[in-house]
């Protein structure tokens, strides 16, 4: 029996406290059966056997768009950011270059356009506001070299 804060995983069988579990609100404890490594494991496998489906998934819960929509977007810009006209350099955690960001309303949640990673950021770290956005260009003008 493990102990009070401790709980056995189902698929590793290691007995680990119980913060390597993650919470699940269809068990009686609260706790998921497997430790979250072994989530994470799953879960992995499953996004590579399911590249597609689960992009497709994704993009459609999270922007309402297809992947042949999103594709047509990247056509239409010509595979480059909406802002700086370049393409995406920034990298995931396995080196590979990420996808270009679906820029959106986060009020109406209309889909803008494709933003590189640092360019999506900029507007999100300005909420959107563009008296923000001037202040600062009109701040990089007055100190320009």
């Amino acid at each position: 029996m493990a102990a009070k804060n401790k709980r056995r995983c189902y698929k590793c069988k290691k007995e680990l406290s119980s913060d390597k579990f993650g919470n699940d609100k269809y068990t009686p404890t609260g706790k998921s059966r497997a430790c979250k490594k072994c989530v994470n494991v799953v879960n992995k496998k499953y996004r590579e056997a399911n590249k597609g489906s689960y992009r497709g998934y994704s993009l459609e819960r999270s922007y309402n768009i297809t992947v042949e929509e999103y594709d047509q977007m990247l056509e239409v810009q010509n595979g480059v950011c909406a802002i700086c006209h370049k393409p995406e350099t920034a990298k995931i955690k396995n080196g590979v270059t990420r996808r270009l960001a679906i820029d959106h309303d986060h009020e109406t949640d209309t889909v803008r356009e494709l933003l590189c990673h640092r360019c999506n950021l900029m507007l999100g770290c300005a909420q959107d506001n563009t008296v923000t956005l001037l202040e600062a260009a009109i701040y990089l003008e007055r100190h320009h070299n």
